[in-house]
C-alpha cells in the first residue's frame, strides 16, 4: 500500500524545494534502508516531471571497509569520479537514515568529508 506522506513528501521537494524541470538530472543518493520508499518515490515523481533521475547507494559499512587503507591518491580519485558525475546534474537530493551513525567514527573527519 502506497503512503500518501512519502507521495506528497517527493512532490513537495522535487516541485517546490528544487523545482525541477522536464529534461533535467537529477542525483538522488540515498544512505540507508529506510530511505528506499522515499528515493522510490522521487524517482517515480522526477519521470513524471519529465526529468531524468539517477541514484547511488552508499552504505557506511562497506564505505568503513574501503576508508581503512585508502591512499591520499585513491581518495583524489574518488572525489574526481563524484565531481564529473556531478557536474552532468542539474538537482540532488540526498537521503540519509543511519542506523549505526558511529559507523566511520575511527576515520578522520578530512578523510570523510573527502568522501
Amino acid at each position: 500500500m502506497k503512503d500518501i506522506r512519502i507521495e506528497r513528501l517527493a512532490e513537495n521537494l522535487l516541485n517546490y524545494s528544487i523545482k525541477l524541470k522536464k529534461d533535467e538530472n537529477i542525483l538522488i543518493e540515498i544512505i540507508g534502508e529506510d530511505c528506499i520508499p522515499l528515493a522510490k518515490e522521487l524517482i517515480i515523481q522526477a519521470h513524471k516531471i519529465g526529468a531524468r533521475p539517477f541514484f547511488n547507494i552508499i552504505n557506511y559499512e562497506v564505505l568503513r571497509t574501503m576508508l581503512k587503507d585508502l591512499s591520499k591518491e585513491e581518495i583524489k580519485i574518488y572525489a574526481k569520479h563524484d565531481l564529473e558525475r556531478m557536474k552532468d546534474m542539474n538537482a540532488y537530493i540526498g537521503i540519509r537514515a543511519i542506523s549505526n551513525m558511529s559507523e566511520l567514527s575511527r576515520y578522520s573527519k578530512r578523510k570523510v568529508r573527502i568522501i
